[in-house]
């Protein structure tokens, strides 16, 4: 750093060059000396509160940020911490800040020797003073939040220090914690944790400062408030689930496993306008294949149909768990038909998620349809009219004998009997292979159809149904 010609004030130390900060007039020496009262800077003094956080630029602003100031002359940055903010009826806003100097300047007289860094590095600084001064806002460049360092927490004190490790755009403390390295997290103290839920229960404080010590809390507790938790912010809704499962945190068990929490979102007492926290926070969920891998979701699915009535969202569930693992397949067929077996069609939203996943997964579905009840098979088919064609086609590649086995109702509504003219009219049917003592298969000719007398003669194991051949016979079904 360079030297100054004038004289360090008693709120700067030695060594920290500030008196050359030339911001928009703020440092200049015709800026008076504070008064005590610091009120001075506010054309509205007597409205002046105290706030932890607020808005400003479209930033939010909080108690500890590290902010940075440049030099007018020389354009080279330093760096402060917040340690208060104030702000008045006219929106008047003010910051109180306290020096940051590197570390290696700390007991350096020579001024050739002091080291200046335009880039911040939490572990490179040291605090060495707090300015009397309150620097309005827009002065001041957000750098980042308020490290994950004790050093710099502990100068906005412990009523701060809740409320600074979760604000409503978390992503800026991911980006702290990268500065700091990759640690794994600590469980919080059991006092610490029993005087924020006592704070929570008495309604002193919001949902959101649970987050930070929601690893300590018990299932039954944090089942109880995640409802109100899944409603924050999705960045902070993610670290909520990362705490919650243990992610990142070592030797410690986590109080819920991935599969309760999932269940938890799908079985909560919510109200219907709240249903898109739900799915937001089930995305989420599934964003993380590594922790909700297919096993998982399976184990959720399964518990899900005991649940009565079915959960809302379970067949948007279904799905998503299909296309997010399609090896999913045969155990979503063995789903669909336990759902058949639940008279799925007595819940709307339910059937419509049925009816779509059977759309999803055809031909497999196939198999699921032929087990409906007419009515309801009658009911897909209107809804999806293009699988009416494709379900005949899967109708029509069995045998006679497996046929036998679909119910004549069902081949109604698959060929359109109730149809002015039915498909199956212009179709053919595959032939049933029947063997006779010889190992020869017996074809019934057009002309011994013809010709009672050949008939007659015919025992009757050797008669069969008509082949693709015989399409006279087709016509007289």
């Amino acid at each position: 750093m360079n030297s100054s010609s004038e004289e360090d004030s008693p709120s700067n130390p030695i060594g920290i060059l500030v008196s050359h900060r030339q911001l928009e007039g703020w440092l200049s020496q015709e800026n008076p000396i504070p008064s005590p009262s610091e009120l001075y800077t506010f054309r509205c003094p007597y409205t002046l509160r105290k706030t932890e956080q607020f808005r400003f630029m479209n930033q939010l602003w909080t108690v500890g940020d590290i902010v940075s100031l440049s030099e007018s002359k020389s354009n080279k940055i330093f760096y402060a911490q917040i340690i208060k903010l104030h702000e008045n009826e006219l929106c008047e806003k003010r910051a109180k800040i306290m020096w940051l100097a590197p570390k290696a300047n700390v007991g350096v007289t020579d001024e050739s020797k002091k080291v200046h860094y335009d880039t911040f590095k939490p572990n490179d600084f040291v605090h060495v003073s707090i300015d009397s001064r309150l620097v309005p806002m827009h002065c001041l460049t957000f750098v980042m939040s308020v490290p994950n360092l004790f050093e710099y927490k502990k100068h906005i004190g412990t009523d701060y220090l809740v409320n600074t490790h979760i604000v409503s755009h978390a992503e800026r403390y991911a980006e702290s914690d990268e500065d700091d390295g990759p640690k794994s997290k600590k469980i919080p103290s059991t006092e610490l944790v029993s005087r924020v839920k006592k704070l929570y229960e008495n309604q002193i404080v919001e949902v959101r400062f649970l987050v930070p010590i929601i690893s300590g809390l018990d299932k039954k507790y944090i089942l109880n408030v995640l409802p109100q938790l899944i409603k924050l912010n999705p960045n902070v809704v993610k670290e909520v689930f990362n705490r919650i499962l243990g992610n990142n945190y070592s030797n410690s068990i986590p109080p819920v496993s991935p599969a309760e929490l999932l269940i938890a979102l799908h079985t909560m007492d919510t109200d219907p306008n709240d249903l898109k926290y739900i799915i937001k926070a089930t995305s989420l969920c599934f964003a993380e294949k590594s922790v909700f891998t297919q096993e998982i979701l399976a184990i959720v699915m399964q518990n899900l149909m005991d649940v009565n009535p079915l959960p809302t969202l379970l067949m948007r569930t279904v799905i998503q768990s299909l296309t997010t693992f399609p090896r999913l397949i045969a155990f979503i067929m063995n789903i669909l038909q336990r759902l058949i077996l639940k008279k799925v069609w007595h819940q709307k939203t339910q059937w419509e998620g049925f009816i779509k996943c059977c759309q999803k997964t055809k031909p497999n579905s196939f198999q699921v349809l032929l087990q409906l009840p007419p009515e309801q098979l009658e009911d897909v088919l209107l809804q999806c009219p293009e699988m009416r064609k494709s379900l005949l086609d899967h109708v029509l590649s069995f045998t006679e004998v497996q046929r036998s086995h679909i119910r004549q109702a069902i081949m109604d509504v698959i060929f359109g009997k109730k149809m002015e003219v039915p498909m199956y009219q212009n179709l053919k049917v595959k032939c049933e292979p029947i063997s006779n003592t010889n190992n020869q298969h017996v074809v019934v000719s057009k002309q011994e159809k013809q010709s009672p007398e050949k008939i007659s003669n015919l025992k009757e194991d050797d008669l069969r149904p008509p082949g693709d051949c015989d399409e006279d016979s087709i016509n007289g079904i």
